[in-house]
């Protein structure tokens, strides 16, 4: 997956995960010095646990 961000807006993207789990998700451009320090993590769960998760959020606003 591949998506351009731009700060403060808020931009969808969707794909189907085929395993639960937790995964790096790095920067795949080379786009300065401090590249290699761009990453993030993604953990992919149960609709069950999605939805769990989702009242959770929706509470605490």
């Amino acid at each position: 997956m591949k998506q351009d961000i731009v700060p403060g807006m808020e931009i969808p993207l969707h794909f189907q995960a085929d395993q639960i789990g937790v995964y790096e998700v790095p920067c795949s451009e080379l786009c300065g010095l401090g590249h290699y320090q761009m990453r993030t993590t993604m953990q992919v769960m149960s609709q069950a646990d999605f939805d769990k998760w989702m009242q959770q959020q929706l509470q605490n606003k």
